[in-house]
Parts: C-alpha cells; sequence; structure tokens
C-alpha cells in the first residue's frame, strides 16, 4: 500500500542571486552569489532572471529545502511533485521554471556559493513549468524525473533548486526595465506556500528480511 505526506519547506528556503554584472554572461556564471531572504508583506518572491537595461544585469536561482527524513529509510519512492506559485510581471520575456540538479554546501540553509552549486541537468520533467499571462499568480508543479527521485534524503533534508528559461538555455534575455519572474516562498500569507509531494510504499517483506539479516551480521 502507498502512502503519500505533502512537506513543507524548511525555514532556510531562500534563493540566491549575482548582482551588477555588466552583462548577462558573467550574470549567470559568477561563483558566488548575494543569499536572499523574503522581502515583506506576502512574500513573493524572485526566481530567475531580473535584470534591466538602465543598472547591471542580475540572475537569481531559487532553493527550497525540505526535512524528507519522516520517510521511512528502507521506504520505495514511487513519484514526487513539487508545487509552488509563479508570477510572470512582463509579457514579452518567459516564465520557463526548471527543477535542476542542486547541490548546496549546507545541508540546513543557503550560503552565497550556493550560487554555482546549481547544473543544467533537469531533475523534473522534460517540460517545465510555464507561465503565460503576466501579472497573475498561477499554480504550477513540476514532477521529479528518475535524477530528482534520486536526491531525495529519507534521512536528512532535500534540497531542490529552480532555474529560469533564459539562465538554463544560457540565452540573453530582451532587456526590460526591472521585468523579471517569480516564485513564492513558505512565508507566503496569501497563495499556497510550496510544498513538496512524495508517495512511497514500503519495501518488500522479503528485503526487509535481507536486511535485517545484514544488519544482525554486520
Amino acid at each position: 500500500m502507498s502512502t503519500t505526506v505533502e512537506i513543507s519547506p524548511h525555514a532556510s528556503d531562500n534563493f540566491v542571486g549575482n548582482d551588477g554584472a555588466s552583462n548577462w554572461a558573467n550574470a549567470i556564471s559568477g561563483a558566488n552569489g548575494t543569499r536572499l531572504r523574503g522581502s515583506t508583506g506576502t512574500q513573493r518572491d524572485g526566481e530567475g532572471a531580473l535584470y534591466n537595461n538602465v543598472f547591471a544585469w542580475r540572475c537569481r536561482r531559487v532553493i527550497y529545502n525540505f526535512d524528507t527524513s519522516l520517510i521511512p529509510d528502507d521506504a520505495i519512492i514511487e513519484s514526487a511533485n513539487l508545487y509552488f506559485y509563479g508570477f510572470l510581471t512582463t509579457a514579452g520575456i518567459r516564465f520557463d521554471a526548471y527543477l535542476v540538479q542542486q547541490a548546496s554546501v549546507s545541508n540546513t540553509s543557503v550560503v552565497a556559493t550556493d550560487y554555482n552549486t546549481f547544473g543544467r541537468t533537469t531533475a523534473g520533467a522534460d517540460n517545465p513549468a510555464v507561465i503565460t499571462t503576466k501579472n497573475v499568480w498561477t499554480a504550477l508543479s513540476i514532477p521529479l524525473n528518475s535524477v530528482g527521485l534520486g536526491w531525495i534524503d529519507k534521512t536528512g533534508y532535500t534540497k531542490l533548486g529552480l532555474m529560469n528559461y533564459y539562465d538554463f538555455n544560457q540565452i540573453t534575455p530582451p532587456q526590460e526595465n526591472a521585468a523579471r519572474s517569480g516564485v513564492n516562498f513558505s512565508e507566503d500569507t496569501v497563495y499556497t506556500p510550496p510544498y513538496l509531494e512524495v508517495t512511497y510504499s514500503a519495501a518488500s517483506p522479503a528485503a526487509q528480511t535481507a536486511r535485517r539479516g545484514a544488519v544482525m551480521m554486520g
């Protein structure tokens, strides 16, 4: 029999940003970022590209941090989905949120050097979460693929990273004045906070017996 659990992010969820680069290539290739938290109010906070043609190029990447230790050690994880809300402020840009490989420096918090731990190996479905209507918060979800399922840590924290279309594909975005896309964080008081839904089943009796035997022999 399968069990499904919904896990809210740890309080340390954040995004990391590389601000003030002279061009887009420098913005997405920085080894270090700025560790950022929520603003105020409903905590609608940024994913992906934030850029303009007046000041400097900026790129932000999101990290969600889930305590998945409640899943039994010998459970078989069948599926998982990441749920969150996103928004788009300018019709001329794209919101395509990719769930990507993300090996954070810290197990439970976000640090500046996490900016360079985002890879471009997708951990979600082949198709990213997409928004096409601007200025409307949209419910989104990304099912984890086999890569993402392999990250789920049944003894500690599971970190998931989001990267936007221009960053993921290394394409220079249009130079809109303060155009941006974003996602909400766990402090949001208006829209449902993001969460990770995991479905798992117990290991087979034969596997449990073999495991107990290995433990006794060890």
